[in-house]
C-alpha cells in the first residue's frame, strides 16, 4: 500500500494542482472576455431618438421686456420676458430670489412656488429666475422690475 501511495500519490497531487491551475485560468479568461465584449450602452428605455430630442432643443434668448414698468403689483414670472420663436421650448419660469433696491432679500414677494410675484411696495426689484426647458435643462436669468416706479 505504501508503494502504491508513493508511486501514484505524486501523480494524484500533481493532477489536483493542474486541475486547480486550469480552473484559475479559465475563470480569469472568462473575466477578461467579459471585460472586452461589446455592451449595449443605452438602456432599452433610452433610445438614441430621446437623446437627439434632448440635444436638439433650441435655447431661447431670454430678453427682458423693454422698459419693464409694471403698474400691477401681481406679476406672472413668465411675463417678464419677450416671446421669441423658441419660447415654445420653455416649460416653466420660476423666481427663486427677489432683492429690493438696497440689496435686501424680499423672498416674501414670491408666491405660488415662484410662478407669481406679488410686490407689497412700489420700487425697483431684482428678480433671479430659473427657466426650465421641455428637455429638463435649466437656465438662470436676472432681470429688474420697476413696480409703480420709473427706472
Amino acid at each position: 500500500m505504501k508503494e502504491i501511495m508513493h508511486t501514484y500519490g505524486a501523480l494524484i497531487i500533481s493532477a489536483a494542482i493542474l486541475v486547480g491551475i486550469l480552473a484559475l485560468f479559465s475563470n480569469v479568461s472568462y473575466r477578461a472576455a467579459a471585460a472586452f465584449e461589446n455592451k449595449e450602452i443605452l438602456d432599452d428605455n433610452m433610445q438614441n431618438i430621446a437623446y437627439d430630442n434632448y440635444k436638439n432643443v433650441h435655447i431661447p434668448k431670454l430678453t427682458p421686456k423693454p422698459a419693464l414698468y409694471e403698474t400691477s403689483r401681481d406679476i406672472i414670472a413668465g411675463n417678464l420676458f419677450c416671446d421669441t420663436a423658441e419660447s415654445a421650448n420653455i416649460l416653466r419660469i420660476k423666481a427663486y430670489t427677489v432683492l429690493d433696491e438696497s440689496g435686501n432679500r424680499k423672498d416674501e414677494c414670491i408666491k405660488n412656488s415662484g410662478m407669481r410675484l406679488y410686490f407689497a411696495k412700489p420700487g425697483i426689484y431684482t428678480v433671479y429666475l430659473t427657466v426650465t426647458m421641455v428637455n429638463g435643462m435649466q437656465l438662470h436669468s436676472v432681470t429688474k422690475v420697476a413696480v409703480n416706479q420709473k427706472i
